[in-house]
């Protein structure tokens, strides 16, 4: 009776850890995809002149980047020749969706991969 006992006692624990692994698991992949996916991070530098045209809620386009400025910074140097450097984020674009009766469902986000620049340093080469 007591070597029953001890066998039932083992595997149900033996099938609860496995459970709690199996649970821990699908909860670290699910939270990994609802977050905004980044990938590596690379520096860049490179020479433009500030256009405030191309400005954006993020900060300003510039060549083929998203420049974290606010917008104050923007007028101050619209129309000057800058140096910008810094490191580039990769932030993955919107995937399009589908609801049931086909049509696409519209959502917020830029619909394509868009490189950040975050914390840029900035160089006015020419006033």
């Amino acid at each position: 009776m007591k070597k029953l006992l001890i066998i039932t006692l083992t595997a149900f624990s033996i099938i609860s850890c496995s459970q709690t692994a199996e649970t821990t698991e699908t909860t670290e992949e699910n939270s990994q995809t609802e977050e905004p996916q980044e990938t590596q991070s690379n520096f860049v530098s490179f020479e433009t002149t500030i256009d405030i045209s191309n400005a954006t809620k993020d900060g300003i386009y510039c060549e083929d980047y998203v420049v974290n400025l606010e917008y104050d910074e923007i007028e101050k140097l619209d129309g000057k020749k800058v140096k910008i450097s810094g490191d580039v984020t990769t932030v993955k674009g919107l995937e399009k969706e589908y609801d049931e009766n086909g049509e696409e469902i519209i959502m917020q986000g830029r619909s394509g991969d868009t490189w950040h620049i975050l914390e840029p340093t900035i160089e006015v080469l020419e006033e």
